[in-house]
């Protein structure tokens, strides 16, 4: 039986709920991604209070469906204290939204990890990795916020063997996985899921 047939068979009415699951974990890994962007170059810019031309990253935030606009001034704000700490406006907000978005992106495994051995120690296996990097993260207090802790968080090779950008990766491809596993077409290049012969005959309008 195909992996998309046995998903769905597994679910049942569950299976009604992973498409929007998964729909919230690509908006999550997009909006993961735009806040450890913007903390790499709060860092690069830190040293350089209020320079002109700084990066506001507006379209990124948009592109990903982040509302606050004080974000865009993040960047050209962000100040060095001269110790290896910065004041970025907003980290503890934009924390948050990094955690948020890895939950978003875990949730759609979560749902089929009762699906097989193999699903419940994927899923335990990457819950795991994000329990342990958020544990070990330092607090951020009154926006002010480690270089140490945004090289351990974006790092792609990070030193500890793992990082919030690794982790990120390792879920978007999960999820993609998981995508391509119940779709069963496209409709105007758009994903579909369930789609049945009948359906793709369908008028449109």
């Amino acid at each position: 039986m195909p992996a998309k047939i046995q998903i769905v068979d597994f679910l049942g009415d569950k299976a009604l709920v992973l498409p929007a699951l998964l729909d919230a974990a690509i908006i999550g890994n997009e909006q993961a991604k735009y806040v450890l962007s913007l903390f790499q170059l709060a860092e690069s810019n830190s040293e350089c209070p209020e320079r002109v031309g700084a990066p506001s990253l507006q379209a990124d935030r948009e592109a990903c469906g982040i509302p606050d606009s004080s974000f865009d001034r993040s960047v050209m704000e962000s100040i060095s204290d001269g110790h290896g700490n910065l004041y970025i406006s907003g980290a503890q907000r934009l924390v948050a939204i990094l955690d948020n978005g890895v939950h978003a992106m875990l949730a759609p495994l979560a749902l089929i990890a009762k699906e097989s051995k193999q699903a419940r120690e994927l899923h335990q296996g990457l819950r795991g990795r994000m329990d342990r990097l958020i544990a070990a993260r330092a607090a951020v207090v009154d926006d002010m916020i480690s270089g140490k802790t945004i090289a351990d968080m974006t790092s792609g090779r990070p030193g500890s063997g793992d990082s919030f950008h690794v982790l990120i990766m390792d879920l978007h491809k999960e999820v993609n996985r998981l995508q391509g596993e119940i779709s069963t077409g496209e409709v105007e290049g758009a994903k579909a899921y369930g789609i049945t012969e009948p359906d793709r005959t369908w008028p449109r309008l």
